[in-house]
């Protein structure tokens, strides 16, 4: 994202959410912009109203933990899925899950210098982005949780 940043503040709002141990740096980061792009770079370690944004964003870019195939579609929010690869073990399929949808494109790792082209490119068509905002409310299951309680309570029973 920061190898991208000058590019993207060109265009978009960029709100960046770090986690706690990349916060000091995404602050530095944003301190060195150019003071006319210098606000349209919101950095945070933690959000806590995230699902605001969410909802707010015309796109996000996030990883691909479980959490990213109830958030976004919840938040009908088109992406883009960069899974995280860890050994024995890869967050690809969620990502994969999203882009068969048509609600998310997938990026893998090495993939990430295309990270503002793609970014740019998917901002410009209008059309693409509305299909996949569709496709992603199309995934959401707004009373899973209600209906796992059920299934609890009958096995409880």
């Amino acid at each position: 994202l920061w190898a991208a940043l000058p590019r993207l503040l060109e265009a978009c709002v960029v709100v960046h959410v770090t986690g706690p141990g990349d916060e000091a740096r995404a602050r530095a980061v944003r301190d060195a912009l150019p003071e006319a792009v210098r606000a349209r770079y919101r950095a945070h370690g933690y959000m806590p109203d995230l699902p605001v944004a969410m909802v707010a964003a015309d796109l996000v870019v996030a990883r691909a933990g479980a959490s990213a195939l109830g958030e976004m579609p919840a938040a009908g929010v088109p992406s883009i899925l960069v899974p995280g690869e860890y050994e024995g073990w890869s967050q690809a399929p969620n990502a994969e899950h999203m882009q068969a949808a048509g609600a998310s494109v997938m990026l893998r790792n090495a993939e990430l210098p295309r990270l503002g082209e793609t970014v740019l490119g998917l901002l410009a068509d209008e059309e693409r982005v509305q299909r996949m905002r569709e496709a992603a409310r199309a995934l959401a299951r707004p009373g899973a949780a209600r209906d796992i309680a059920l299934i609890v309570m009958e096995a409880a029973a």
